[in-house]
């Protein structure tokens, strides 16, 4: 498991990718892209959301599990921020509207729900924890 307790800022969102991208496991290389852009994500609403702009302490693990008997790498996401859990707590998105109409923002949950294989939340001790779980890629899904 890597880990890493750190600040969140705007500042801190490169050194944290770059946390998701090292010594990642080769059979889960070509999700890099996408455990970056599910941090990000998660980082930049928890960062204007959670603590109004200001930094305050995050907690970033990524590890491999065995979920429903196949291999994952997973992501939790932990902040002290007030109790929110994005997966219920957001709003659904305007995918009906034309794009140039809808709104900015308001997708990353979306998103991740989409790139995700599982996902959850949890409040444990005055902690927001969000863990997003992706399913090791067959060497066929690898390729695309």
């Amino acid at each position: 498991m890597r880990s890493i307790l750190t600040r969140v800022t705007m500042e801190n969102l490169a050194e944290l990718q770059k946390f998701m991208s090292t010594d990642m496991p080769p059979e889960f290389d070509s999700y890099t892209p996408k455990l970056q852009l599910v941090l990000e994500e998660f980082l930049v609403n928890i960062f204007n959301y959670a603590y109004s702009g200001s930094p305050g302490p995050l907690e970033v693990q990524r590890r491999l599990v065995n979920f429903d008997g196949e291999p994952h790498i997973s992501v939790l996401v932990r902040d002290w921020g007030p109790a929110f859990d994005p997966f219920i707590d957001s709003p659904p998105p305007d995918l009906s509207s034309p794009v140039e109409d809808r709104p900015i923002g308001g997708l990353g949950v979306h998103l991740v729900k989409s790139l995700a294989t599982h996902y959850s939340y949890i409040r444990v001790n005055e902690a927001n924890t969000l863990e997003i779980w992706f399913r090791q890629p067959t060497p066929s899904a690898a390729k695309v």
